[in-house]
């Protein structure tokens, strides 16, 4: 179970930089020019994304660890 919980924080880091790198990206254009509506959208969307997943995936590893235990 350790191993798998070590993965899934792995691939997780891995997914959550390359979504907060989008949304830098995004920032980045917002110092240049107003964003789109959709734009200011999707930005919210990833980070609510992420809260989610992350609530998520740490709540089935504790989950798999008080049934294991």
């Amino acid at each position: 179970i350790h191993n798998i919980e070590r993965l899934v924080d792995k691939a997780f880091v891995l997914l959550k930089e390359d979504v907060e790198d989008s949304i830098r990206l995004l920032e980045r254009t917002k110092s240049k020019r107003k964003l789109t509506e959709e734009e200011d959208a999707i930005i919210e969307r990833l980070r609510q994304n992420l809260r989610d997943a992350e609530r998520v995936i740490h709540g089935e590893v504790r989950k798999i660890e008080k049934e294991i235990e």
